[in-house]
Formats: C-alpha cells, sequence, structure tokens
C-alpha cells in the first residue's frame, strides 16, 4: 500500500450533510451544495465551463466514499466534455490520471495502468516532461506497477519511473516529499535494503516539512514506513510508526470515517496480532470492521483480512 497524489489538488465543498447521511450522499445532493454556495442559481447548464469541474468534485467525493464505480463513471463525464469542448491536452490528461487513481484504489491495477500511461501522453503534449503534472502521474504510474507486484519487473519500474520522476519535481514541494517516501518503499520491494534505509531519515523529515506534523497526509507517509518496517519483520518498529499514524488521524473527527483510517487500523491489528497484543489488536480491528461496513466494503481484500484477524485473536484469547 502506497500514497497516490492527485495530479492537482482537489478542491474542498462544504458539506452540511450529517455523518449519516454521508456514506449515501448522491450526486443530486452535492449538486445542490455547489450551486448554493458557488453559483448563487439553481439552474446548470453543461455547456458552463464549472460544470466539469463540479463532476470532478463528486468524482472525488465518490471515491473517498469508496464508490469507485460512481467516481470512474463521473470522471469518464469530465472526460468526454473535455474532449468536446476543449483542445487542452493537459485538462484531458489530468482526467485520465484521476480516472486511473480511481481504478486503482478498486485494485484493478492492469486499468489503471493503462489509462496513466494514456494520461502521460496527453499531458506530455500539453506541458512536456520536466513538468510537475507529468512527474506527478509517473509517480502515479509508480504506484500502481508497485501495488500491481506481478513480478519483480514490476516492481523494478516502479523504481525507475519514481527516480525519473523525482527529478522533475520541487524538492520543497509535498508532491516530491510524497514521492521520496514512496521511494523508499519501492526500494524496499525490490530487495535493495541499504538505499531504503539511506534515504529513510530524509524522507521522513521532508514529508515532516512538508505537510507539518498532525496532518494526515503525513500520518499516511508514517503509515507506509509501518507497512516497510513489517515486511522486514521489525514489528516493533512498525508498531510504532503505526501508531503514531493512528494519533494524527484521530485528532480529526471526518478522517476516522475515512477508508484510510481503518485500513491503518486493520494494519496496525494485523501487527499486533503477529506480536500478541491482543488487546490493542482486538480494538484496532473492531473500529476498521465498523468503518468498512459503514463504506459497505465488505467485498474488499481489506474487509476480509480483517474479519481473519479478528477471528484469529479471538481463537487465542
Amino acid at each position: 500500500m502506497v500514497l497516490v497524489v492527485f495530479p492537482q489538488k482537489k478542491k474542498t465543498l462544504y458539506n452540511t450533510t450529517s455523518k449519516r447521511q454521508k456514506s449515501s450522499i448522491t450526486k443530486e445532493t452535492i449538486t445542490k451544495h455547489f450551486l448554493f454556495f458557488h453559483i448563487g442559481s439553481n439552474q446548470l447548464r453543461k455547456e458552463e465551463d464549472f460544470y466539469p469541474q463540479l463532476l470532478d468534485y463528486i468524482a472525488i467525493l465518490q471515491n473517498e466514499q469508496g464508490n469507485y464505480d460512481d467516481a470512474i463513471s463521473l470522471e469518464d463525464e469530465v472526460i468526454e466534455w473535455y474532449q468536446k469542448h476543449t483542445s487542452d491536452f493537459g485538462m484531458i490528461g489530468t482526467a485520465i490520471s484521476k480516472k486511473a487513481v480511481f481504478y486503482a484504489n478498486k485494485k484493478d491495477f492492469d486499468s489503471a495502468i493503462t489509462y496513466s500511461n494514456e494520461a502521460s501522453d496527453f499531458i506530455r503534449r500539453r506541458y512536456g516532461v520536466k513538468n510537475h503534472f507529468f512527474a506527478v502521474n509517473l509517480q502515479n504510474t509508480a504506484s500502481f506497477y508497485s501495488q500491481r507486484g506481478k513480478n519483480k519487473e514490476d516492481f523494478e519500474y516502479a523504481v525507475r519511473l519514481a527516480e525519473r520522476a523525482l527529478k522533475y519535481e520541487d524538492k520543497k514541494s509535498q508532491e516530491y516529499a510524497l514521492s521520496l517516501n514512496n521511494l523508499v518503499f519501492y526500494y524496499t520491494q525490490v530487495g535493495n535494503i541499504a538505499k531504503a534505509n539511506s534515504i529513510t531519515l530524509k524522507a521522513l523529515q521532508c514529508g515532516k516539512k512538508a505537510f507539518g506534523e498532525n496532518n494526515i497526509q503525513y500520518a499516511d507517509i508514517l503509515n507506509n514506513q509501518s507497512i516497510r518496517l513489517a515486511n522486514l519483520k521489525d514489528y516493533s518498529e512498525a508498531i510504532y510508526f503505526s501508531k503514531e499514524a493512528r494519533a494524527i488521524y484521530e485528532t480529526d473527527s471526518l478522517a476516522t470515517q475515512s477508508l484510510r483510517y481503518a485500513n491503518i487500523l486493520n494494519h496496525l491489528g494485523t501487527l499486533c496480532k503477529q506480536t500478541e497484543r491482543f488487546d490493542l489488536g482486538l480494538e484496532s480491528l473492531t473500529k476498521a470492521e465498523k468503518i468498512y461496513v459503514q463504506h459497505h466494503a465488505e467485498s474488499s481484500q481489506d474487509y476480509i483480512s480483517c474479519i481473519s484477524n479478528l477471528s484469529a485473536i479471538y481463537r487465542r484469547t
């Protein structure tokens, strides 16, 4: 599990729905809120420039809710609109890149890689290769190869893409911090532990400086470090970083309703099961299970592993 960044920062919609309503939020509801706060009109015309932006906002929200098919369908509408109304390859490429991210979140990495490569072609035609947007899409593609992990070549290709992308990114940017931390993960996957260790401290420092120590994206960086250490069977350090990541998420009430938080809890619970810290493991996995159910994610591999680990702990206590 590695971090994925969008080609451009997402904007935040005002949200007046309750937590209970959020899981069943509809396109019509978000459209109504968007119009109320940003347009002051009850008419939405597809010819207006803000129309694809609205669809994009809804797609991102659906993605965060775990409704990946809906997110993909909406992003297809965005792509179709840009292809019909503009010749800006950058906008088209950015939308295709987001679609690739949604496929990756759906665990369809073959499709994610296909669309990410297609996005690269559009973005390169608009901006060239020595450009922030192109670099971010390279990092996305590296992440997809890493997560697919069909063979050693996938992991090696992830390393090459990530190294190339870092050359084009601003070293003070959040994207650079994410990319550097991902590269630590990729080096570990190909067995280059020495190189991974050599940049780990720098990567963590960059992440903390770029995001701030209480930012949930910095928490994701810490959780990635935990996953890396767990793969190396350094469970004590892995638990330390996982608990740090969890603590940051728990400073944000909305973040604690997310699937990302559930995955952090699931990972921590798995570590606790392996190290026989059953009380913390049971508490973490029980919370994770409830969040997966809230998001209707019972068919996901993450939920299945959560239930499996819960059952294992119950049998041993």
